[in-house]
């Protein structure tokens, strides 16, 4: 966790979590799978309840109760590509992709995708226009990077082997919360970098990598607001005050795909 940290709604954390950030705070209800410590000048405060696998140690209040067990089961590990594949309505590969103008990661090159209100995605600065069905779109990225901005109309997955955010993601809501109208889910199978280099970056919606590493956040020392969920820690590089707010609409109304499910279509008994 980086300093002054601050978790708004109930966090899942699926292993250990050491807190290495002073002055972090959890407003809501916290389950740490296995271990939950501090080290250096760490110190978390969670104002709700506390559930850990395995031990606890170092600075750590809590307002709650705690207990030392863990009730839920574990975050999956994996994605099955292979629906993605069978159902997009979009598909990029890498020679759809160009150089991108921030230059700050290695690779560069990615599909650029800006979201507008009016339901449509500009595609690489306007090469191309896509209008997003009522009933939702998944775009895939096969062996592609993508890169999303802008304002979400619509139910939208985007599944990538790198995804960057850029600047602001946001709802054409009005919300910071997922509705019946638009929802947002990222897909990465490699990183997920969040960057601004225009001021102060809110970002709408799911964010899965399954690249276990942590996702990079730089905001060029301006503020950074998540509404939403992500499963992978945050590198912070350059980053003035953050805070991760808890979405529980998106599993109410969750992006094409989301969760995966089987659906009986049509069911025969003899």
């Amino acid at each position: 966790s980086g300093d002054d940290a601050v978790y708004d709604g109930p966090m899942w954390w699926n292993g250990d979590w050491e807190i290495s950030g002073d002055n972090c705070t959890c407003m809501g209800n916290v389950y740490v799978l296995e271990d939950i410590s501090t080290s250096g000048w760490g110190d978390v405060e969670i104002f709700g309840d506390l559930y850990y696998g395995g031990s606890r140690s170092g600075n750590i209040t809590v307002h709650g109760n705690s207990y030392n067990y863990f009730p839920l089961g574990d975050y999956p590990d994996t994605i099955n590509l292979d629906y993605y594949e069978a159902h997009y309505h979009v598909k990029y590969t890498a020679a759809d992709q160009m150089a991108d103008e921030d230059g700050t990661e290695s690779p560069g090159d990615y599909v650029r995708l800006t979201f507008n209100a009016d339901g449509t995605i500009d595609v690489n600065g306007g090469l191309d226009t896509i209008t997003i069905p009522a009933g939702g779109i998944i775009i895939y990225g096969d062996n592609c990077n993508i890169r999303v901005q802008g304002t979400v109309h619509g139910r939208v997955t985007v599944v990538a082997q790198r995804l960057k955010v850029r600047n602001d993601l946001f709802y054409a809501n009005g919300t910071h919360s997922a509705s019946e109208d638009d929802s947002f889910a990222g897909i990465s199978i490699y990183e997920i970098y969040y960057v601004s280099q225009t001021g102060a970056m809110e970002v709408h919606g799911s964010f899965y990598q399954q690249d276990t590493s942590n996702s990079e956040l730089d905001t060029d020392n301006n503020d950074y607001d998540l509404y939403g969920t992500r499963n992978r820690g945050h590198h912070v590089a350059e980053v003035g005050d953050w805070t991760l707010h808890y979405d529980p609409y998106l599993n109410e109304f969750p992006s094409p795909g989301l969760p995966e499910k089987a659906k009986i279509i049509n069911w025969h008994l003899r």
